[in-house]
């Protein structure tokens, strides 16, 4: 900015250029400090739009003194690039400078067939049909206005992709058939997006089909298959240009860990949340997100000590001090943490710290009440729980959308515990049916990793069964 000022003489510039100065050294000062080290009234009517002309003066400066470091992929700098060569053959264009405009227009186009920017593609075309194409004759003219026909079509398939993707993801855009369930919608729109993959070679409309499969594949259950999606589309983040970029691959890996998380490989897991991690930027909610997948498959690996480390650098995280929601989720991380490690009045003493989970009805609150009735059975703490079984049950019958067949279940087993004086052989046997629900997992029963049931109720209640028998 300062060179930009330099280079500038007149007295407009001098002025943006103080209050630029006072700005940079003042962080946060207000309009009315402003005024007074400007020695300007406070009613001047000028004031406002010399703020409006150092923006446009910041603005120029971000867009023509920009680099390769400015952009998080060589994609988005081939874009810059582009654009920017367009608009430097328009001005010699303009000025009669026809052979300096094709020299520059002919390297951006091929920077744009490189990196599949079909919109700069056809600005090219289009100046190089009417200045080129008209001088050199008609089979150069046709060959130009063929390529922007390519680059329509392109366009428009590429526009269907995203659009099916999106469909797929928003479930409430799907209108076009109200007869059709979203399953069958979301199925054919796959098909028909799988269709338009094979008849292009465009790496775009290849990253949103991957994306797409996966994520189809994911919400049908289908996680095996979702895994040979990812793993392509992994494949592809990485050796494509057109589609790379640190942040895409971070994606790419962090579908990948959720996915081996819900396959139960949880040492797969971490390592694709490790990968994850090194591509985010550090300190980001992407990076949180990951952290948050690598700590909890440490917890079902029984890695303890590793997710205690994972735990202090997440503590240190702004985002983590900042955030109360993230922090009190964290803080349920950490109460399960301990009782994993048997330290149950820790875990207990850790989830009374709970401040927003508490009042999330429907989720992470049911997980919040499902562990604090576990810490106090282990604890022994018994005339505790009959207080707590009927806040949950009020809670339960609170839910009226939500899927709360596994909390309904231990709702039950927990209820009759109590009823039989604390018996665990009496409760098995009075629950045999409820228990081999939890125990399979299926259908609505189904235990979800990512979800609020972090240590699972019927492990631990057949673990109890074991030692009762010992």
């Amino acid at each position: 900015m300062r060179r930009y000022f330099k280079v500038r003489r007149e007295n407009i510039y001098t002025e943006r250029q103080k209050l630029f100065d006072i700005i940079v050294k003042n962080k946060g000062i207000s309009d009315l400090e402003l005024l007074k080290k400007l020695k300007r009234r406070a009613t001047d009517p000028s004031f406002s739009m010399l703020k409006r002309r150092l923006m446009d003066d910041i603005m120029k400066v971000m867009v023509w003194e920009s680099n390769a470091k400015t952009y998080s992929s060589k994609f988005h700098e081939a874009k810059y690039k582009c654009r920017l060569m367009i608009m430097e053959a328009e001005l010699l264009l303009n000025r009669g400078l026809q052979t300096l405009a094709e020299d520059i227009l002919q390297k951006a186009y091929k920077l744009a067939a490189f990196y599949e920017l079909s919109n700069e593609s056809i600005l090219i075309n289009e100046q190089l049909q009417s200045y080129v194409g008209l001088r050199k004759g008609i089979s150069s003219y046709r060959f130009y206005a063929e390529n922007n026909l390519a680059n329509f079509e392109l366009i428009k398939d590429k526009f269907y992709a995203q659009d099916y993707f999106r469909k797929l993801t928003m479930p409430n855009l799907f209108s076009t058939n109200k007869e059709l369930s979203y399953k069958e919608q979301s199925k054919q729109a796959m098909n028909d997006l799988s269709k338009l993959s094979s008849k292009s070679q465009s790496v775009q409309i290849k990253y949103w089909q991957l994306r797409s499969e996966i994520y189809y594949n994911y919400v049908s259950a289908e996680y095996a298959r979702a895994r040979q999606f990812a793993n392509e589309f992994i494949k592809l983040v990485q050796e494509s240009p057109v589609v790379y970029s640190k942040d895409n691959l971070g994606g790419a890996n962090m579908q990948m860990a959720i996915i081996e998380m819900y396959l139960k490989q949880y040492v797969s897991a971490k390592k694709y949340a490790n990968e994850a991690i090194k591509n985010f930027v550090s300190g980001s909610l992407n990076m949180l997100t990951a952290l948050d997948c690598k700590y909890v498959a440490c917890l079902y690996n029984k890695d303890l000590a590793e997710a205690a480390n994972i735990l202090v650098s997440v503590k240190q995280l702004e985002l983590y001090r900042n955030n109360n929601s993230i922090a009190s989720k964290w803080l349920f991380y950490e109460a399960s943490h301990k009782f994993l490690s048997n330290k149950y009045a820790d875990a207990l003493a850790t989830l009374q710290k709970q401040t927003e989970l508490t009042e999330d009805k429907s989720g992470w609150r049911l997980g919040y009440k499902i562990l604090e009735m576990m810490c106090i059975i282990e604890l022994g703490y018994y005339d505790w729980l009959d207080y707590r079984i009927e806040t949950f049950r009020k809670l339960l019958g609170e839910l009226k959308k939500e899927n709360i067949s596994r909390p309904k279940l231990i709702y039950q087993v927990i209820k009759t515990f109590i009823k039989t004086a604390y018996n665990y052989k009496l409760t098995t046997a009075a629950h045999t049916q409820n228990i081999a629900q939890l125990e399979k997992a299926a259908d609505t029963y189904e235990w979800d990793p990512r979800g609020y049931e972090i240590i699972r109720f019927d492990k631990w209640w057949s673990n109890k069964i074991a030692a009762q028998v010992r």
